[in-house]
């Protein structure tokens, strides 16, 4: 049995019927938030309590608001491919972009157990405080984390409203992947988070990485398509630059231009209304398989995935663009 079905069949304190309190998550160090399902549960609970027939509820354990496609430090094995990005190509969603695409997911999904806002790195978007606060002014998901890797200037004006018990701002922990200067800054911005009164966590227990996948195609049947996204088990949705993709392996390979895909993206410019958004969701992931899994690597099975330093600093010809 896995640790994380203990905590939450046994240590948790979240039960139906008793008051959801999202500031026991982003307090408790021990809980990764992230891949709770009693969170996700509890949602679709007070979904039905709104009204929501089960039968014809959508709900997904976490959606991830990407704000950005750059960061300040050069991870070796980043899953999102920071090092693979072209000058050119690296941005700043616009704030009246993202408002418009939080407003069109929120509305058109029933729950979520968890929001992530993500990057490359949260804290070089200037606008980040204000993203924040048209999050949580949605009561149809449970907890937010921001996820940072701490080394970035941290301005306060940014932090307003992470001061909210429902806020989770994960600090990265690479310790011993960067450099003396890079770490201390990571603890400056720690400490003085928290002595805002942010619910501040260290994260990264465990001092190693998955490998990421190539981006290269791996010339895939339909059936090996099928069976690795069985194995994948995809419920999450990846929401950047207004379009929605139901893994960040899809929106990488879109993003960096390696393949255009139209199976496994929606393009909110045509679903643009949370009824038209919701029958695509729907649609997106009734599919056998996406041609984006034809990039991916066999790594789920492999002992090579666990090869990697936490936050390993360095770029790899395994993630070149052309490979």
């Amino acid at each position: 049995m896995r640790g994380l079905d203990v905590l939450q069949g046994l240590i948790c304190p979240f039960e139906k019927g008793k008051p959801l309190d999202p500031g026991i998550c982003a307090r408790n160090q021990m809980c990764t938030v992230c891949s709770c399902e009693r969170l996700s549960s509890l949602m679709k609970v007070k979904a039905a309590e709104r009204g929501v027939w089960e039968g014809d509820a959508l709900s997904f354990d976490r959606v991830h608001f990407i704000i950005n496609n750059f960061c300040n430090l050069k991870c070796t094995h980043c899953y999102m491919y920071m090092n693979s990005y072209p000058a050119e190509r690296k941005k700043n969603v616009e704030l009246d972009i993202l408002k418009r695409d939080i407003q069109l997911v929120m509305e058109a999904v029933d729950s979520f157990g968890v929001v992530n806002v993500f990057g490359g790195e949260p804290f070089l978007h200037p606008q980040l405080d204000e993203i924040v606060k048209e999050i949580l002014a949605y009561d149809n998901f449970a907890s937010m984390i921001v996820n940072t890797n701490g080394a970035a200037q941290m301005r306060d004006e940014q932090m307003e409203n992470l001061k909210n018990n429902r806020v989770r701002l994960a600090f990265s922990n690479y310790k011993g992947a960067l450099t003396e200067q890079q770490e201390q800054k990571v603890l400056d911005n720690f400490e003085h988070a928290r002595a805002l009164g942010i619910n501040a966590q260290m994260m990264n227990e465990l001092p190693a990485w998955n490998i990421s996948s190539t981006l290269g195609n791996n010339q895939c049947s339909e059936e090996q398509m099928k069976a690795k996204k069985d194995v994948c088990g995809v419920k999450f949705l990846y929401v950047f630059d207004h379009r929605v993709y139901p893994c960040s392996f899809a929106l990488s390979l879109k993003d960096l231009n390696v393949a255009d895909y139209p199976d496994t993206y929606i393009d909110l410019d045509e679903a643009n209304t949370p009824e038209k958004l919701r029958k695509a969701i729907k649609d997106l992931f009734a599919r056998d398989y996406f041609c984006c899994c034809g990039h991916c690597d066999d790594l789920g099975i492999s002992d090579k995935r666990f090869a990697a330093m936490a936050g390993e600093q360095g770029f790899s010809e395994r993630y070149a663009l052309g490979r």
